[in-house]
């Protein structure tokens, strides 16, 4: 029985990344299976072992902060709506850390699916890009902008999904057991690949974390790999500006504007933070953190009382989260749930100079720039709590118990 039950966990657990182009709910419920099968194995099994990590104790921990915060809130049940089912991303991560650990050939097949989905990606968009519109007809999205999303349609999440899932399929190619020179023909075509896929989703801050890996990638890669990529990415990008400029407009031009770069000397101008609505957005969420430094205002809490007067900060103040993680955590979970945060941030960016330094283990410091790539605090970025976000947090996260494990 357990071995059916371990095949059923890796089928779904290789399905997460094709229906997290779906949206949230088809992998939220694959991410809820797995866990109930795994807790039935370890049941089965009578052996919590592998819970017996440093890791789960902090999870354990900034779920505990949640909990808290939320019996705290004036929305108490809406609050807890959030953060008591929070916990299924927790038990996910160590459900992918077992199902590796018992079986390893997960990560050769993981790597196969995400290649065969990257390619149907990276088609499927300039098809939308040329034609206007998508293999199963979704158009180009309505608005002022050239925004490319391909089988994300108006979630307009092409770009996120590239580059947080990057890492992660190049960290599982040398799994695949190919030549040496065909994984690096194979590792410069899908990093290329993904940079035009970025460009052309027009997110600017995918393009800014896309940039962001290039730099730390160079440390991993040898440097010609990476000239090599640029020069295969700026050929392409810039094919694409010249049959349509949006895309160079709203990533440079229009970004400058909006943070007040492009009018610096007119004296009426004075910078921004990203934008004046991200900025309205952020004085909001640091009122709320003021008024409840330790336990915050509770998870899913911004959007009830951001137009309350004593937090309001302008004609911009209001949205379903501050749009920074963790300036988010901070308003909504106060200081208790911001050290989980900067403790992960702290601990990955030593554990990934520590790697570089040792010139070990190019899969493990790849799965950690994932983990970074989530965990950057300096770009604007989705709600924390959000599903779909959360799903590709924990993702890596079981892979890199796996590694230290090992």
């Amino acid at each position: 029985m357990i071995l059916r039950l371990n095949f059923i966990i890796k089928i779904l657990f290789l399905l997460i990344p094709v229906a997290l182009v779906s949206g949230p709910f088809i992998p939220d419920l694959f991410l809820c299976i797995i866990d109930i099968l795994f807790l039935i194995i370890l049941f089965k099994k009578k052996d919590f072992t592998i819970f017996k990590e440093r890791f789960f104790y902090l999870f354990v921990l900034f779920y505990l902060a949640l909990i808290l915060s939320s019996l705290f809130s004036n929305n108490i049940i809406a609050s807890l709506s959030t953060s008591v089912p929070y916990v299924r991303f927790i038990i996910f991560s160590f459900a992918v850390y077992y199902l590796i650990s018992v079986d390893k050939s997960v990560i050769s097949y993981l790597s196969l699916v995400l290649i065969f989905l990257f390619i149907v990606l990276f088609l499927d968009s300039l098809i939308q890009f040329i034609y206007g519109k998508n293999l199963i007809g979704l158009k180009i999205t309505d608005d002022s902008w050239t925004r490319i999303s391909s089988f994300f349609g108006k979630e307009l999440k092409l770009g996120s999904f590239s580059i947080r899932f990057l890492p992660i399929l190049l960290a599982t190619i040398p799994f695949l057991g190919i030549k040496k020179n065909k994984e690096n023909i194979l590792i410069i075509f899908l990093t290329a690949m993904t940079c035009i896929l970025v460009y052309l989703s027009s997110e600017r801050s995918s393009f800014f974390l896309l940039l962001l890996f290039l730099f730390s990638y160079m440390f991993i890669i040898n440097l010609r790999y990476i000239f090599i990529i640029l020069l295969l990415f700026i050929f392409m990008a810039s094919t694409i500006t010249f049959f349509n400029e949006n895309f160079n407009k709203r990533l440079f031009s229009f970004t400058f504007k909006q943070i007040g770069v492009s009018n610096i000397l007119s004296p009426d101008k004075k910078i921004t933070i990203f934008s004046d609505q991200h900025e309205s957005h952020y004085r909001t969420a640091l009122k709320m953190f003021e008024s409840s430094i330790f336990i915050g205002i509770g998870p899913k809490s911004f959007r009830f009382q951001c137009d309350d007067l004593k937090f309001k900060s302008g004609e911009y103040s209001c949205s379903t989260h501050p749009h920074n993680s963790y300036i988010q955590i901070l308003a909504e979970t106060g200081i208790f749930g911001f050290i989980y945060l900067f403790v992960l941030l702290l601990y990955f960016l030593i554990k990934y100079f520590q790697i570089l330094k040792k010139k070990i283990d190019k899969s493990e410091s790849l799965i950690i720039l994932a983990i970074l790539m989530s965990l950057f605090p300096f770009v604007p970025s989705g709600n924390f709590f959000n599903n779909w976000l959360s799903i590709i947090y924990y993702f890596p996260a079981g892979i890199y118990l796996f590694k230290i494990k090992k």
